[in-house]
C-alpha cells in the first residue's frame, strides 16, 4: 500500500479525534506515530517523514538539557518577563509559538489556571470551523509568572484596539522579536554556572521557539 494512502487515512483519523475530543491535531498525530513505532507491518519512518516535516533533528536528552537550562535561567533571573511568560506558555500548552504570540488577555483564566489556545487553519478541523480552539492547563509557576508580567512588565499598546497578551508599546510583539529574545536568553543561560549544566555550558547553538514547542510535545508523550 502506498505511503500517501496510509498518511491520508491517518490524517482523516486525526481530524475525527480532534473533532470528538477538541484536542490539538499535531499532538494527536505525534501520539499516534509514537504508538506505531516498532511496527513490523508499516514503514513508520517513511510515514513520519511524510506527516511531520518539523521533527527534532537531535535526541530528546540533548533538548531536555538545553531547554531545562533555559527555563531555569528565566525563572531565576528573568521571572515574569515577556520572554519568560512566552517560553512557559509554549511548554505548558504544547502550542506552536505563533499561537502563543496570538493570545489575547481574555484567553487567560487565572482563576482556574487555563488558557484558550487557537488551532491553526493548517489543520482541516480548524479550516472548516469545526474545532478552532482548545483549552490547556497551565502550572502554578506559570500562573505566578503571568501575574508578575501583567502587573509590572506588560506594555499597554497605543496603536491597536484589541488586547494582546504579549505586547510592545505599539501593539502585538512580532515573531522575530520573540525569537530573538529566546535566543538571547538561551545564550545567557549557558554562561551562568548556577543554572547551566556541564553538558550545555558554552554551547554555540541557541534554543529557538519552534524547538521548545516540539520538545514540549515530546515531553508530553514521554510522560504518558
Amino acid at each position: 500500500m502506498e505511503v500517501s494512502t496510509i498518511c491520508g487515512w491517518i490524517n482523516d483519523l486525526i481530524s475525527l479525534q480532534s473533532y470528538i475530543y477538541h484536542k490539538d491535531p499535531t499532538i494527536l498525530k505525534k501520539r499516534l506515530l509514537s504508538e506505531l513505532e516498532g511496527s513490523e507491518i508499516l514503514d513508520c519512518r517513511e510515514i513520519t517523514e511524510d506527516l511531520l516535516k518539523d521533527t527534532l533533528e537531535s535526541d530528546f536528552k540533548e533538548y531536555s538539557e538545553r531547554i531545562s537550562t533555559l527555563v531555569a535561567y528565566l525563572r531565576q533571573y528573568q521571572f515574569g518577563t515577556r520572554v519568560h511568560v512566552y517560553v512557559e506558555l509554549i511548554l505548558n500548552t504544547c502550542s506552536q509559538p505563533g499561537c502563543v504570540r496570538d493570545l489575547e488577555l481574555e484567553d487567560i483564566n487565572s482563576d482556574n489556571g487555563t488558557v484558550v489556545i487557537s488551532i491553526p487553519e493548517t489543520h482541516l478541523v480548524s479550516k472548516a470551523g469545526l474545532v478552532t480552539q482548545r483549552v490547556a492547563n497551565i502550572s502554578q509557576e506559570t500562573s505566578e509568572a503571568l501575574e508578575e508580567f501583567l502587573a509590572y512588565e506588560r506594555k499597554e499598546p497605543t496603536d491597536i484596539s484589541d488586547s494582546p497578551l504579549l505586547t510592545t508599546s505599539h501593539g502585538r510583539v512580532s515573531e522575530s522579536t520573540l525569537r530573538r529574545e529566546v535566543k538571547q536568553a538561551s545564550e545567557s543561560a549557558e554562561e551562568y554556572p548556577g543554572v547551566a549544566s556541564p553538558l550545555t555550558r558554552h554551547q554555540t547553538s541557541c534554543v529557538v521557539p519552534s524547538e521548545i514547542w516540539q520538545y514540549s510535545i515530546l515531553q508530553l508523550l514521554e510522560g504518558q
